[in-house]
């Protein structure tokens, strides 16, 4: 039996979830490091830590996948908290694999690391001589079922040291993948009732490459459909109103508010989805469904917790024969053609500078319509994505 050292356990038992690791090296994860390229992990090196986390954190948003990302102990550890609050606040599965504190206790430069994580929201797994396997496998279960970053703490001390021998036991379903069982003639139900239902999808359904079933059924039911920012276009259709929250249009989100049955696929609910609490009717249904083990938001009114693509195609299975409601979908193409969306600016602004608006739109016009708009944050966030250059183009 090859013998392994409490790095080398971790990287072992790591190697089962991720194929990918971006960090900076010290001496609190080198060995660490040095046995994750041994095993066939690929080591991607970047400029600063926060950038470790920030990749990690990047590729699981394109791939689906779990990514870790790894620092050193004190200041390499501290110089990943905003991208490790980014995380956490954005339900995005990361594990940072760190060097911590001795055993014998901290030492003059050490900060204390799980207090710090906990101000964030993250929960810190530190591993043992004797559960080193065990508890590398529990942080990244608890990261894929609960949909977080976590902190996986080597102390120093044992980063060399023999690990023990253990019987790990067969990794338990980190995803939820069934269709929702009995669950779903109830929400079968709910949307064969509805008069004016809508499809609101999110990075859920993104991961879950549930596209051409939720437009199926939103085809079968006439419902309109609208997406997250995270699954933009993911819907785009007949009767698509493009992105739900602060960047939607006015109108489109007056037709949301009328809706009487809304099925939220894969979409966490966040304030800024739901307009701070007045996107959706005082009346209307919620139904969520989402691989989160409760559900997301109290505006939640029957909740599945199920794979979004497989729920999807169960509900179109009972479905089957029903007539979809036409009115609903004509009176939205209307009242979208009708109404003013965003206001699209002028040339030069009063002061004689550049009106944003109006740059926006001009992007909108040069740009291939299959393109990624990538912006900085703050006062001017809402520009792009409000007046086109990242909304995309809707199709009835």
């Amino acid at each position: 039996m090859t013998l392994l050292t409490v790095s080398g356990r971790v990287a072992q038992v790591l190697s089962g979830y991720v194929s990918d690791v971006f960090g900076v090296m010290g001496n609190g994860n080198a060995y660490f490091l040095d046995a994750a390229e041994q095993l066939g992990l690929r080591f991607t090196p970047v400029r600063h830590e926060g950038a470790a986390i920030a990749a990690a954190d990047a590729y699981y948003r394109a791939s689906g996948r779990l990514a870790a990302g790894t620092t050193t102990y004190g200041p390499g550890y501290t110089n990943a908290l905003t991208a490790l609050a980014e995380a956490v606040q954005a339900q995005i599965p990361v594990v940072l694999v760190t060097g911590d504190a001795p055993t014998s206790g901290a030492r003059p430069w050490d900060v204390d690391q799980a207090a710090i994580a906990a101000g964030l929201g993250a929960a810190t797994f530190t591993v043992t001589r004797d559960a080193a396997g065990a508890i590398t496998r529990q942080a990244v279960e608890y990261a894929l079922t609960r949909r977080t970053a976590v902190v996986l703490a080597i102390p120093y001390d044992l980063a060399v040291l023999e690990a023990a021998d253990e019987e790990l036991p067969e990794p338990s379903a980190a995803q939820v993948t069934h269709d929702g069982g009995t669950d779903l003639g109830q929400v079968a139900r709910l949307l064969a009732g509805a008069r004016r239902p809508l499809i609101l999808a999110g990075r859920g359904a993104h991961l879950a490459d549930a596209g051409v079933e939720l437009r199926e059924l939103a085809d079968r039911l006439g419902a309109l459909t609208a997406g997250t920012a995270l699954a933009l276009n993911l819907l785009n259709g007949e009767g698509y109103l493009g992105v739900a929250g602060g960047f939607g249009t006015d109108t489109a989100a007056g037709l949301m508010g009328e809706a009487d049955v809304v099925l939220v696929a894969g979409a966490s609910l966040s304030p800024f989805t739901l307009r701070f609490g007045h996107l959706l009717g005082p009346d209307a249904t919620v139904i969520q469904i989402d691989t989160a083990l409760q559900p997301t938001n109290p505006r939640v009114d029957l909740f599945v917790s199920a794979d979004v693509k497989a729920a999807a195609g169960g509900l179109l299975s009972l479905l089957d024969g029903v007539s979809p409601e036409a009115g609903w979908r004509a009176e939205a193409r209307r009242r979208l053609a009708e109404e003013p969306a965003h206001h699209p600016g002028s040339e030069v602004t009063a002061d004689g500078r550049l009106d944003p608006r109006a740059l926006a739109t001009a992007l909108d016009a040069v740009l291939p319509e299959r393109r990624t708009v990538v912006q900085d944050g703050g006062h001017f966030i809402g520009w792009a994505p409000c007046t086109g250059t990242s909304r995309g183009r809707r199709t009835w």
